[in-house]
């Protein structure tokens, strides 16, 4: 298990001082980064290889949204290899010792240069020390396309989205999707499947499904075809 201690920075809230969700997804990737970055396979030793580890799904789960100036451990282990997918938990707590976030991830290594899945890298897959599982999440990554939904203005891609595996960082579309929310939505849950690359200069057409307990946030390109669905679930 890897761990970082962090107090919440004013940045990294909102109007209400609760931290974003988009905050919330740095601190998990930047923990798992610095995880591999300890075990000395992180993200130079990669690029070398031409490898990235890219995300397929979260399913994260707020028992209770940390706030500005809360003093928080942010926790990850992977739990499952299997072909080219990697399994990794996160778990937030606080000084107390309290479950404040639970999250699954599903993860792809990736040949960033062919863009295809990596198998049989014994070498790298070796250096992590496998943990049980959380009781929360599961191996199921794939969420439904609504059929029904509300279109809005496309979003272009833009430099500051790209990350060093050369396509939008999982994350940004927390930062965009964040957007539809209304105020009076209390999010208590989170899924999100990436289906397609997104990559600069690129738009995406949100396409936004709205119901009492739910909200799906669908990012398609322009021939229909989905990059990214994320589904907020209702507190």
């Amino acid at each position: 298990m890897f761990q970082m201690r962090e107090t919440v920075r004013y940045t990294e809230v909102d109007a209400d001082k609760n931290l974003t969700w988009s905050a919330l997804l740095d601190y998990f990737q930047n923990c798992s980064i610095n995880h591999s970055e300890e075990l000395g396979i992180g993200i130079d030793f990669l690029k070398k290889e031409n490898l990235g580890w890219v995300l397929a799904s979260w399913q994260i789960k707020v028992n209770k949204m940390p706030k500005y100036m809360d003093e928080i451990v942010i926790q990850t282990w992977p739990y499952d290899f299997k072909a080219f997918y990697g399994y990794r938990n996160f778990l937030i707590t606080n000084d107390k010792g309290e479950r404040l976030v639970e999250a699954n991830s599903i993860w792809v290594l990736l040949d960033i240069v062919a863009r295809k899945p990596v198998m049989d890298r014994v070498d790298i897959l070796e250096k992590y020390e496998l943990e049980d599982k959380l009781d929360y999440g599961d191996k199921k990554r794939k969420l439904k396309v609504p059929t029904k939904y509300e279109e809005k203005a496309p979003v272009e891609v833009l430099p500051f989205f790209i990350d060093s595996n050369g396509h939008m960082n999982n994350e940004k579309y927390v930062l965009v999707g964040d957007d539809y929310i209304p105020e009076n939505f209390c999010v208590g849950e989170l899924k999100i499947e990436y289906r397609k690359e997104a990559m600069l200069e690129d738009f995406l057409y949100p396409r936004v499904t709205y119901n009492e307990n739910e909200i799906d946030v669908v990012f398609a390109a322009e021939d229909g075809n989905v990059y990214a669905i994320l589904k907020y679930l209702k507190a």
